[in-house]
């Protein structure tokens, strides 16, 4: 019974819970950021994902998307003609960005594995490129602003996620690699170390039993909440523990990142919470699933303690929403 009820609560979480959303769901070391086995040439393709927005210049990223934006309401939405000024303005920063996609595009292609995924990504960038260049053409050219500057799509984006073409690449670096814009230039050390943690963490998660631990987890929760007495077993036991463990290293990972150039201290604490809170309570989980004691465990796996650390609070702030910390499970 307990399996056929925690079956029904995973398939909800599955369908409703995100890394910043937390379930009862739940539940190595990594690499020093700043070593180097860490900075050595990529290796693999999510490896240069994360790479290329590990080194991406966020002003110049940011400026030509959004003179690309700027062109097309001068476009259609202004009834005042853009000036001359404005034109050279727009055409700067959307040669700049071209040349440094396709620089981005060219690694992208020196690493092409040949899948549907990749293709897409290339395919995205080519279409990005294409957009930025038609439209710097557009405001070089005299007269009226530009309706070359229309109608050759839209840049910035993928037909296909990469995600959904092929699953390794879901929730990664990957899927950001034309919307997140770089580290903030006075944040870049804090920010690119906190990724390289982040895709660490999530690595080390999938190559463990961190997911079968999860659904053992999930038998003792979905057997609570069907009002059955807590049975556990040796390997609900040992799955509980090895969720303490991941939780704990997780916390001594993040806790490890250097902080000189945090944009937001207090953000940064506020995210730290979550692993402190999830270490301690598999750590009461443990314990009481080691008495056999029904109260025990009843009141170790209280609900309200759960949703008293409701997530990750703080990846936005700290710049890291755009990069693999989101798809760690909460």
């Amino acid at each position: 019974m307990l399996r056929v009820v925690a079956a029904a609560v995973a398939a909800a979480c599955l369908a409703g819970c995100s890394a910043s959303t937390p379930a009862d769901t739940v539940g190595g070391s990594v690499p020093d950021a700043t070593s180097a086995a860490s900075t050595a040439a990529p290796s693999t393709p999510l490896e240069v994902c994360s790479a290329i927005l590990d080194d991406r210049d966020a002003a110049t990223f940011t400026a030509g998307r959004d003179a690309a934006t700027d062109v097309v309401l001068a476009t259609i939405g202004s009834d005042t003609p853009p000036t001359s000024a404005d034109r050279a303005e727009w055409h700067a920063r959307l040669i700049s960005a071209r040349t440094e996609l396709s620089v981005e595009r060219d690694r992208l292609e020196q690493a092409d594995t040949g899948q549907p995924a990749w293709a897409a990504i290339i395919a995205g960038f080519d279409a990005t490129i294409d957009v930025l260049a038609a439209r710097a053409a557009a405001v070089e050219a005299p007269g009226d602003p530009m309706p070359d500057a229309l109608g050759i799509g839209e840049p910035y984006g993928f037909d296909a996620a990469p995600g959904e073409l092929d699953p390794s690449y879901a929730g990664r670096d990957c899927e950001m690699l034309l919307s997140y814009p770089g580290p903030d230039a006075a944040a870049r050390d804090f920010q690119v170390a906190a990724a390289r943690t982040c895709t660490a963490i999530v690595e080390r998660r999938a190559s463990t039993d961190y997911a079968a631990n999860v659904a053992q987890n999930l038998e003792i929760v979905a057997g609570l909440i069907g009002g059955e007495t807590p049975e556990p077993t040796a390997a609900h036991l040992d799955a509980v523990r090895g969720l303490h463990d991941e939780w704990e290293q997780t916390l001594a990972d993040l806790e490890s990142v250097p902080t000189a150039h945090v944009p937001d201290a207090a953000a940064w604490e506020a995210t730290l919470a979550l692993p402190r809170q999830r270490t301690e309570m598999f750590a009461d989980r443990a314990a009481a699933l080691e008495s056999g004691d029904a109260a025990a465990i009843e009141a170790a796996y209280d609900r309200e303690r759960m949703r008293s650390t409701p997530g990750w609070e703080g990846w936005e702030t700290v710049g890291l929403a755009g990069r693999d910390c989101r798809s760690i499970e909460a």
